[in-house]
């Protein structure tokens, strides 16, 4: 397909001639000289810039998760001037399991001679004069880079800030993926719109805040910011914790602190799960796996409330003024935390309260619940009960 794309102009299919893909190629290496490989564009900071022309390559991988330099296979990217793009296109093709660029890096001009049909006196000087893109860097800075001040021993380094366009354009891809153009991601959207239920899950991520470069005119930036045309900056904002909003309950946690509408989707979910038909080809373990995941969702959702909760116990908790009970005291406040740990009594009433509080909450919640029978009561206990140690 790149190929076709590329050469797509330059084929004279009535004559079955190859002579406009050679003269279109010896345009592409003559327009090479003009452009450089690039790993960070400059213009991506702002369309004005020539330089710098960085092309940086890490061969170091460590299996951390982090997508960056090193942990990613990510594209080159192409300085150059717009109407010659062709190079980057070029240098792009895909051959023996690599790229162009790849082959002419390690002199290995087979690679040219094997696309376009020429003899070896001709690819070794094609592949020379294609080196100078690729090798020729530009260090200087500009006026409208991003500069930073770094200190470095008593001193301070002068820094350029630049685009990992490679990374940035990967990033994209992998949200795309996740959000998007994934079976999971699709299937379980369309579920989710439906109200019913979809035994894998999907992901997604929010918040995200799409940005372009070029504005209608992407070619200007970099090959790669003409490939995608948009790119996505992921949400920076630390998590707010705010104590002032947490009331420590005088009464009881499960009228003052918890409510049925903090678990309302996850009630949704579980009665969609409830209503699914035997007959229905649906395996019974997927079914046991989403009710489990239904269940966990608001165990989590306790767990949550629980940790604020203890946050403001030691300056709001008084025990004049306090009527909760004593296994709500021992498991909300910091003051029994010792009590806590070595004794069980109180995590075995939580436990059944809790079972009790699901059951109520999914029966006032959902308009037609199903009529829940003492198997399904003993379930939701046990799973509370499997999994108590996390309240403690």
């Amino acid at each position: 397909v790149s190929y076709f794309k590329l050469f797509e102009n330059a084929i004279d299919l009535d004559r079955f001639s190859l002579v406009g893909i050679t003269e279109l190629v010896k345009k592409i290496i003559s327009d090479s000289k003009y452009g450089t490989v690039i790993s960070h564009s400059s213009k991506m900071t702002n369309p004005a810039c020539r330089f710098p022309r960085v092309y940086f390559e890490c061969n170091t991988i460590i299996p951390d998760g982090f997508l960056r330099s090193g942990n990613a296979p990510v594209d080159f990217d192409f300085h150059i001037d717009a109407a010659k793009l062709k190079v980057f296109k070029f240098l792009a093709l895909p051959y023996a399991g690599s790229t162009l660029l790849e082959h002419l890096k390690r002199d290995n001009y087979d690679a040219l001679q094997d696309i376009c049909d020429i003899d070896k006196e001709t690819a070794i000087e094609w592949n020379n004069r294609l080196k100078y893109c690729i090798t020729s860097q530009d260090y200087r800075s500009h006026n409208l880079i991003k500069q930073v001040m770094f200190p470095s021993d008593k001193s301070y380094h002068q820094l350029s800030l630049l685009q990992p366009s490679g990374l940035v354009f990967q990033l994209k891809e992998r949200i795309d993926k996740i959000n998007s153009r994934s079976t999971d991601a699709y299937s379980g959207r369309k579920s989710y719109k439906e109200g019913s239920y979809y035994a894998n899950g999907y992901k997604t991520i929010p918040n995200i805040t799409v940005t372009t470069h070029g504005g209608e005119h992407p070619k200007n930036i970099s090959a790669l910011n003409n490939k995608h045309q948009k790119c996505y900056l992921l949400s920076s904002v630390p998590p707010l914790s705010d104590n002032k909003s947490v009331i420590f309950p005088k009464k009881d946690f499960f009228r003052q602190t918890l409510s049925y509408n903090d678990c309302k989707d996850n009630l949704l979910q579980l009665d969609s799960i409830f209503k699914i038909e035997r007959n229905e080809k649906i395996p019974l373990k997927n079914i046991q796996k989403g009710r489990n995941r239904c269940l966990g969702d608001i165990l989590d959702t306790i767990i949550q409330k629980m940790i604020a909760v203890r946050a403001v116990s030691s300056s709001q908790y008084s025990s004049k003024n306090s009527q909760l009970k004593a296994w709500q005291r021992t498991w909300l406040c910091q003051e029994y935390e010792k009590e806590r740990i070595e004794h069980d009594q109180w995590l075995n009433t939580l436990c059944y309260q809790i079972s009790t509080w699901i059951n109520n909450a999914y029966k006032h919640t959902v308009k037609q619940a199903v009529l829940l029978g003492e198997a399904e009561r003993m379930f939701i206990q046990e799973f509370i009960e499997e999994h108590k140690e996390v309240l403690r």
